[in-house]
């Protein structure tokens, strides 16, 4: 029965992984004149971890986020250029901070891996954007900045950058929830093409620790679009001009 069982969930798991790839193939584009039809000022773009620490220095730096700098160079320049206000969510960690019972020390306030990455800070648009720095993986617990730019007139969150199945999903799972309960009819948009997550291979077991399945990050990366796309956040392929 259990082997049974075993390869059911075998087999239903491939199934929804191809379904889940379907699906990713063929996200929509969506024209910045359909995201901002009253106007860019109305568009907060949230830039979330593009930093060193997490593209090109320390434990936690990754050639998929790293490849990610041109998609939201585009995106932020565009954007800024046609008048959306630009949010730079930033992890900026204390020494002995909590967090890093889960991860390596990373980010440290005052070192250069809390520091945007340089062709973002080349940007006037980016040296001048609202800084949200958190101590945790959810931007949104980092002060009011959202509620703020919600009593200014934002309606519409495109959220960029990194972690898609971290800090990238905790911004707009929260910022979704929080408009679903006021009833609010707040737009919450992820460009796949501008959001990625980090790759570790799968471990072999050895004599000396078990077998481990790794962070296989393209699966995470679709995963996690799909679960934001079923849970109302818009998911498109990428964001047109």
């Amino acid at each position: 029965m259990a082997e049974r069982e075993q390869a059911t969930g075998r087999v239903a798991w491939s199934e929804f992984g191809a379904a889940v790839d379907e699906w990713f193939a063929r996200l929509p584009e969506r024209g910045w004149s359909e995201l901002a039809p009253r106007g860019g000022q109305r568009v907060a773009v949230c830039v979330v971890d593009m930093l060193n620490g997490f593209a090109r220095e320390g434990p936690l730096a990754s050639p998929r986020v790293e490849a990610l700098v041109p998609p939201v160079l585009h995106l932020v320049e565009n954007a800024a250029a046609r008048g959306a206000r630009i949010v730079a969510v930033q992890d900026c960690h204390p020494r002995g901070a909590v967090e890093f019972g889960a991860y390596p020390p990373h980010c440290l306030e005052g070192t250069s891996e809390a520091e945007a990455v340089e062709e973002l800070l080349s940007l006037p648009a980016y040296r001048e954007a609202r800084l949200v720095r958190k101590n945790n993986l959810c931007g949104l617990w980092a002060g009011d900045w959202y509620r703020d730019l919600v009593a200014e007139g934002v309606d519409t969150f495109v959220i960029c950058g990194d972690c898609t199945d971290l800090c990238v999903n905790y911004l707009a799972m929260p910022l979704r929830l929080w408009a679903n309960e006021r009833n609010l009819p707040l737009r919450v948009v992820v460009p796949a093409e501008a959001v990625d997550t980090f790759d570790i291979p799968a471990r072999a077991a050895s004599t000396e620790e078990p077998a481990a399945p790794g962070h296989p990050g393209e699966l995470f990366h679709r995963l996690f679009l799909y679960h934001m796309a079923q849970n109302g956040v818009e998911v498109v392929r990428r964001v047109t001009f």
